[in-house]
Protein backbone atom coordinates (compact mmCIF):
# COMPACT_ATOMS: atom_id res chain seq x y z
CA UNK A 1 0.00 0.00 0.00
CA UNK A 2 1.36 3.42 -0.90
CA UNK A 3 2.01 6.20 1.57
CA UNK A 4 -0.94 8.58 1.80
CA UNK A 5 0.81 11.24 3.90
CA UNK A 6 2.14 14.35 2.20
CA UNK A 7 3.56 17.70 3.17
CA UNK A 8 2.09 20.67 1.36
CA UNK A 9 4.14 23.86 1.02
CA UNK A 10 3.32 27.21 -0.57
CA UNK A 11 4.03 28.27 -4.12
CA UNK A 12 7.75 28.58 -4.81
CA UNK A 13 8.83 26.86 -1.59
CA UNK A 14 9.92 23.62 -3.31
CA UNK A 15 12.43 25.59 -5.37
CA UNK A 16 13.71 27.42 -2.27
CA UNK A 17 14.13 24.16 -0.35
CA UNK A 18 15.90 22.58 -3.33
CA UNK A 19 18.35 25.48 -3.47
CA UNK A 20 18.92 25.29 0.30
CA UNK A 21 19.88 21.59 0.13
CA UNK A 22 21.53 21.83 -3.32
CA UNK A 23 19.24 19.14 -4.75
CA UNK A 24 16.72 19.06 -7.57
CA UNK A 25 13.11 20.12 -7.19
CA UNK A 26 12.18 16.53 -8.08
CA UNK A 27 14.06 15.29 -5.01
CA UNK A 28 12.22 17.74 -2.77
CA UNK A 29 8.89 16.75 -4.31
CA UNK A 30 9.60 13.06 -3.71
CA UNK A 31 10.54 13.77 -0.11
CA UNK A 32 7.39 15.82 0.49
CA UNK A 33 5.20 13.12 -1.09
CA UNK A 34 6.78 10.44 1.09
CA UNK A 35 8.30 8.61 -1.86
CA UNK A 36 11.84 8.87 -0.48
CA UNK A 37 12.95 7.54 2.90
CA UNK A 38 16.55 8.72 3.18
CA UNK A 39 18.10 10.84 5.93
CA UNK A 40 18.17 13.75 3.47
CA UNK A 41 14.45 13.32 2.78
CA UNK A 42 13.79 13.38 6.53
CA UNK A 43 15.73 16.65 6.80
CA UNK A 44 13.81 18.12 3.85
CA UNK A 45 10.47 17.22 5.46
CA UNK A 46 11.58 18.67 8.81
CA UNK A 47 12.72 21.95 7.26
CA UNK A 48 9.60 22.18 5.08
CA UNK A 49 7.37 21.98 8.16
CA UNK A 50 9.43 24.05 10.60
CA UNK A 51 10.93 26.72 8.33
CA UNK A 52 8.65 26.96 5.29
CA UNK A 53 5.17 26.58 6.75
CA UNK A 54 4.62 23.06 5.42
CA UNK A 55 1.44 21.28 6.50
CA UNK A 56 1.09 17.53 6.91
CA UNK A 57 -1.85 16.20 4.94
CA UNK A 58 -3.30 12.72 5.00
CA UNK A 59 -4.95 11.79 1.75
CA UNK A 60 -8.08 9.70 1.78
CA UNK A 61 -8.07 6.91 -0.80
CA UNK A 62 -11.01 6.96 -3.16
CA UNK A 63 -12.93 3.74 -3.40
CA UNK A 64 -16.05 2.33 -4.95
CA UNK A 65 -18.09 2.83 -1.77
CA UNK A 66 -18.32 6.60 -2.02
CA UNK A 67 -21.79 8.05 -1.30
CA UNK A 68 -21.40 10.48 -4.19
CA UNK A 69 -20.46 7.94 -6.84
CA UNK A 70 -23.07 7.00 -9.40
Amino acid sequence: MKDLNRIIVGYGKVKQIAELFDVTEAMVSKALRGKSSTKLADKIRYVAINNYGGQKMQLVPSGGNNENSL
